[in-house]
């Protein structure tokens, strides 16, 4: 799966939001364009922000 990233903000010191085109479209979740990636000391950790 490719996407280009088509806008960044961030929240705080430790989370980045990312929003993604093209959607990426899960069977068990549908559309899932916007993530949250929060740094915790050196890893990196994604989850969906929502659509």
């Amino acid at each position: 799966m490719t996407s280009d990233i088509e806008s960044v903000f961030k929240h705080d010191e430790n989370a980045t939001y990312y929003v993604l085109e093209p959607t990426p479209v899960s069977n068990q979740t549908g559309p899932t364009n916007a993530w949250k990636v929060k740094q915790v000391g050196l890893f990196y950790f994604a989850s969906c922000y929502g659509a």
